[in-house]
């Protein structure tokens, strides 16, 4: 399912206009990610949580050439689903 197919859903389960349910759609993507890059989590009880995820520094050699590469550290999203979700995932399997 991508962003539109996920619109439409929510908006034929709610009934409210498209339009209103992709802004507030797009808010709620844009809130979790800038909270996230804050390095505060957002934790939506049942669904899961959202948090920042350290990435330590390595080396690594080139594919072609096998010249070592220093790769530096970075941040990474990370989630973790939820009690419920992973019910209704593991129910429907």
């Amino acid at each position: 399912m991508n962003k539109t197919q996920l619109v439409a859903k929510v908006t034929e389960t709610t009934g409210l206009p498209q339009a209103a349910v992709n802004a507030a759609i797009t808010a709620v993507f844009g809130a979790i990610q800038e909270t996230v890059a804050t390095g505060e989590e957002v934790q939506i009880i049942g669904f899961g949580s959202f948090k920042r995820g350290f990435v330590a520094g390595r080396t690594t050699k080139h594919l072609h050439t096998k010249e070592p590469i220093q790769i530096g550290d970075s941040w990474t999203p990370k989630f973790k689903a939820g009690d419920e979700f992973k019910r209704t995932v593991k129910a429907a399997a």
